[in-house]
């Protein structure tokens, strides 16, 4: 994702961001969560779809992302759900900001 972050609202974007969101859901052991993987790669397309996604990846956004994958490979299951829940934080704050108008 970082390697293409100034061209997010792109599709090659998309599949990081798509990639990153599949496999920690589908290897997370848990049922729900893997049910929920395909709602996510949708959302994540709708987003870009729809206009909802600034041309420049949030900075915060791809620490955050590198952030679960650190703690993941750590093993720290807190650190990786206060990421994550990071990411969703930002990542509606943003998707209200671009609805407004007020984003790139």
């Amino acid at each position: 994702m970082a390697s293409t972050q100034r061209a997010a609202d792109h599709g090659e974007y998309l599949a990081y961001d798509q990639a990153f969101h599949r496999i920690l859901l589908e290897a997370s052991g848990n049922p729900g969560f893997r049910a929920l993987s395909k709602a996510v790669v949708e959302a994540l397309s709708g987003r870009t779809a729809h206009a909802l996604m600034p041309h420049t990846a949030n900075p915060e956004a791809i620490r955050l992302h590198e952030e679960v994958a650190g703690a993941v490979r750590a093993g720290d299951g807190s650190r990786a759900e206060a990421a994550m829940r990071a990411i969703v934080e930002e990542a509606d704050a943003a998707v209200q900001a671009m609805a407004r108008g007020e984003g790139e």
